[in-house]
């Protein structure tokens, strides 16, 4: 199976989404058994660990995507197979200098 830049930021994606229910879900929970935050404080710490890991490869998965589009425009090589097709906006900002994250 062969996988592209854009099912791996929808992979990411998806496990955030399922990260921050999960969280919601323990804490929900919690509430409703009556369960001292004390007993559940270490899983959603976890969690938190969890999302804030999968928050940076996110991040690294966009930058990686721009630096993509930037090679494919510069050799004009859409047949490289790295999942995007479209047009390559060499000319586009980086989202990522604006956020000031590399």
């Amino acid at each position: 199976m062969q996988i592209g830049i854009n099912e791996l930021k929808s992979t990411i994606d998806g496990a955030l989404a399922d990260s921050s229910r999960l969280m919601a879900e323990i804490l929900v929970a919690g509430q409703e058994a009556h369960i001292l935050p004390q007993a559940t404080q270490r899983a959603v710490e976890r969690i938190h660990a969890c999302l804030t890991a999968g928050l940076e490869m996110r991040s690294l998965a966009i930058a990686t995507h721009h630096d993509l589009r930037k090679i494919m425009g510069r050799t004009n090589l859409a047949e490289v197979g790295w999942g995007d097709l479209g047009d390559s906006p060499v000319a586009s900002p980086d989202p990522m200098d604006e956020m000031g994250a590399h």
